[in-house]
This record gives structure tokens, sequence and C-alpha cells, in this order.
């Protein structure tokens, strides 16, 4: 199937810090096919057209198809809100419908994000041995509160990630 820029999915994965896709030098967002989202209710993919919503993400791998199946790209995100929205087509393409003249973003502001081929998987272990210490050590309600939920998020990336075999990108 041929896919042109008008039809495709405009996505963006931005942290506090930098963009991550696509290249910060691209003059516009990169159109892609689809992109599966871990959201916190469940994930959930999102195609061109897609009705606009706001979700949270969960701590977990997402997966953005380009046009070339061969060429799916993953990364691992923790924490943040993803938004799919519709904006009019700044150039009119007269073989465009009517109905067709609004193309759809979807902007992914995590709190970490990054490539699943650069994440460090060691880092990770160290990180949820250095949270249960932590918690163990916490006499406070609120401070163990607050760790309990950082835990929980670190445990479930690493179970998203065991589900994910390190050389596969």
């Amino acid at each position: 199937m041929s896919y042109s820029y008008e039809t495709c999915l405009h996505f963006r994965l931005i942290t506090p810090d930098r963009q991550v896709f696509p290249d910060p030098e691209a003059e516009r967002t990169a159109p892609v096919v689809w992109v599966d989202v871990p959201g916190v209710e469940g994930d959930f993919g999102v195609l061109p057209a897609h009705a606009p919503m706001v979700a949270t993400i969960r701590p977990a791998i997402l997966t953005v198809d380009p046009h070339d199946e061969n060429l799916k790209e993953r990364f691992v995100v923790i924490g943040g809100f993803a938004e799919v929205s519709h904006r009019k087509r700044e150039e009119k393409n007269p073989s465009v419908k009517e109905d067709e003249e609004w193309a759809t973003d979807l902007t992914v502001l995590a709190e970490f994000a990054v490539r699943l081929e650069k994440f460090d998987r060691s880092k990770l272990t160290s990180q949820i041995n250095d949270a249960e210490e932590d918690l163990a050590d916490a006499s406070d309600q609120a401070v163990r509160d607050k760790l309990g939920r950082h835990l929980d998020q670190l445990k479930a990336l690493q179970a998203a990630l065991s589900a994910t075999p390190a050389a596969d990108h």
C-alpha cells in the first residue's frame, strides 16, 4: 500500500530535555503509518483519522511503524501523556476529498524516552534494587507511598522489557 504525507499520522516523541522522534533537525513531524502507545488503561494503536484524545502513558515500550514494516522503531517510555489531535492541512491538495483535509497528529510527552536498543537494562536492575532499599528504610507513610509507586513503575518496565529480546529492534 502506498502512503502519502496527507494520509499518514504525524508523530512526535518529546521529553523535557529533547525531541526523541523524529530527528530534531527535521523540518516537520515524521509521517508514520501507526503508533502503538502503552496507556495506563491498556495499549492503544493510533492510525490516521484516530479520534482526538488525551491519555496517560505507563512505563513500557512504544512502537512506531513507518512506511516500511522492516523499519519499526521501539522506544522505552516512562510516564507522561499522549495527545491525538487534528489540524487543518496547510497545503490544499486537489486530489484529497473534503473530509480528508484534516491531518492527524500524535504527540507523546514522556518523562523519559530512549530507543530500545540504547536502553541500559542493567541500570534498571540497579534502580529497582535502590528503590527497594529506599522503601525498606523509609518510615514516613507519604514517602513510602511515593517510593512504592516509583518501584511499581520500575518493575512494570522491567516486566515489559523481559518480554522483549535485547537485540530485537
